[in-house]
């Protein structure tokens, strides 16, 4: 009797420790997709801020010359944004529109100036992600 409680002993252990190393291997797991995502955060919020500075790019080269087209590209730690085109050809109802890029998430923004000058009045602004797929 004594070596059939030694055996269903021995395979209780054997079921624990399985059991609490799929239990393990499932945190492990869960904390590496935490991590990716928290590194998709970060790369959204350095697109958004990238993207801003290109605005911010156009807006100076516009009121410097109102003729201003685009296609100026900053490059950042880690990434760029680009000011893709300025549509309109006078000093009013114009509209900006730039895309940053930082690893696999872009952010697409379009600002409205409606007036440049004196001190230039913006209207509405349009946010998009991107994420991009290679």
């Amino acid at each position: 009797m004594n070596h059939q409680q030694g055996f269903s002993l021995s395979i209780a252990v054997l079921i624990i420790a399985a059991i609490f190393a799929s239990l393990s291997i499932g945190m492990i797991f869960r904390s590496l997709h935490a991590a990716d995502s928290l590194a998709i955060l970060d790369e959204a919020r350095r697109a958004d801020i990238y993207a801003r500075s290109c605005l911010s790019l156009a807006l100076r080269e516009l009121q410097s010359e109102y003729n201003y087209a685009g296609g100026n590209t900053m490059v950042f730690p880690g990434g760029e944004c680009q000011v893709l085109s300025v549509s309109g050809s006078t000093s009013t109802n114009r509209t900006i529109h730039v895309e940053a890029r930082v690893r696999d998430v872009g952010r697409k923004m379009e600002l409205e100036v409606i007036d440049l000058y004196p001190r230039p009045e913006l209207g509405s602004l349009f946010v998009g992600n991107i994420i991009y797929v290679e």
